[in-house]
């Protein structure tokens, strides 16, 4: 008869139960997602429009999912430093970014040495789209419409200022491809954010300025400045009676901003899709519509792939915006 090795069955005993420890633990890991906080990086300064909105759709993740979603704000280089951050984040679904589509579609055409590529990351929801940039002008100027607009502007070549937030920016690229296809001459002044370039424009320190429409409704309605086209390829539901700059003849300045959530290139797909299901209960609430809506923006919901198509698509618009105004960056 053979001797039975307690030993050896001891070390079989601890080594069957180490590999049930390990399934148990794998298996938890893929389907308790998230089990700890999850970062939301906003490459935007606090108190922002895209801060402001990474936020209420911070508070509807973890409603859905059970965790807490902090937002970290890291602005700075064209939000070029907070999408870096995410990109070289590991791939376990617990750093997203939360941005406009330009993170993504415009740099890679404004910058030599972009530190990421649209290829890096994965795209996760849609939170909605807004009717675009606005053409905003003091209340001073003679003018209600864009060829209005334009007509008292050629007979004043260089005198009226346009704010800009510097080369490679919304509103510089707006603003200057506006002045070059209505063959106009502003003078141009940089500001370091949009609420300062508002303040002089309600103030009437400068004359026009491309600010979002979220930037802009609330002091339209008011009648501190006025906005005379949006950008966007049809009208605001909450801007009825402007106009778009296509319906005024500029067919190459239709452009919107985008906001969606992502995760870096190679997150786990399942984490993805529990992430996006999690991003279409927030965005089709009635009240996060209604917020949303507030600020002149359509709050809508995808699927990742959809969001995918979407940045393609808005990469090619802003290329060509983009390359007639020569602009190299960094």
């Amino acid at each position: 008869m053979r001797r039975i090795d307690p030993i050896a069955i001891a070390q079989c005993f601890v080594a069957s139960m180490v590999a049930m420890v390990c399934a148990q633990a794998l298996a938890q890991s893929q389907t308790a997602y998230p089990h700890k906080p999850v970062r939301m990086v906003v490459p935007y300064v606090a108190g922002g429009a895209t801060d402001v909105y990474a936020r209420v759709v911070g508070r509807g993740l973890t409603e859905q999912l059970g965790q807490q979603f902090v937002i970290e704000n890291r602005p700075g280089a064209a939000t070029i430093i907070g999408a870096q951050t995410v990109a070289q984040a590991p791939k376990d679904g617990y750093t997203l970014l939360f941005t406009v589509s330009a993170t993504l579609s415009a740099n890679p055409h404004l910058y030599k040495q972009l530190p990421y590529k649209i290829e890096d990351f994965a795209a996760i929801g849609l939170m909605g789209a807004s009717h675009g940039w606005t053409i905003a002008v003091h209340p001073s100027i003679p003018a209600h419409s864009v060829k209005d607009f334009v007509a008292f502007a050629k007979t004043r070549p260089s005198q009226l200022v346009m704010g800009s937030l510097g080369p490679g920016t919304g509103p510089f690229l707006v603003g200057k491809t506006f002045e070059r296809l209505a063959r106009l001459n502003f003078t141009e002044v940089s500001y370091k954010g949009s609420a300062e370039a508002m303040r002089d424009l309600l103030a009437g320190h400068i004359s026009v300025y491309c600010d979002g429409i979220a930037g802009a409704l609330q002091q339209h309605k008011a009648g501190k400045l006025r906005i005379l086209a949006i950008t966007g390829p049809k009208r605001s539901p909450e801007l009825p009676a402007v106009a778009t700059l296509l319906e005024s003849g500029y067919t190459d300045l239709v452009v919107t901003n985008l906001w969606g959530l992502f995760a870096p290139a190679g997150t786990p797909a399942e984490i993805i899709t529990r992430l996006n299901a999690a991003m279409v209960k927030t965005v089709e609430r009635d009240d996060f519509r209604a917020r949303m809506a507030n600020d002149g923006v359509n709050a809508e919901s995808s699927t990742p792939a959809a969001l995918g198509d979407m940045i393609k698509r808005d990469a090619a618009i802003w290329r060509r915006i983009i390359e007639p105004l020569r602009i190299t960056l960094g």
